[in-house]
């Protein structure tokens, strides 16, 4: 059986502002808001160098996204 594509998941609490991005076992990147000006601003840590920048923040922003409209009902 070949390996399938990447599963990348969130976990953590996106209402407190911290929520982590893993891949089964594996801790792929820490975003957290952070409040410094108007606007929201997230500051993205990614922990793997082999992880792919782009797609975990395209990920993020899912995941922000989607909190973002549960949260309005």
């Amino acid at each position: 059986m070949g390996a399938g594509p990447p599963v990348v998941a969130p976990w953590g609490g996106t209402r407190a502002g911290v929520f982590a991005l893993d891949s089964p076992g594996q801790l792929l990147a820490v975003i957290s808001r952070r409040m410094l000006s108007l606007r929201d601003t997230y500051g993205v840590d990614i922990v793997r160098d082999d992880a792919d920048p782009a797609l975990l923040i395209a990920v993020a922003v899912c995941v922000i996204h989607l909190a973002e409209k549960e949260r309005e009902g």
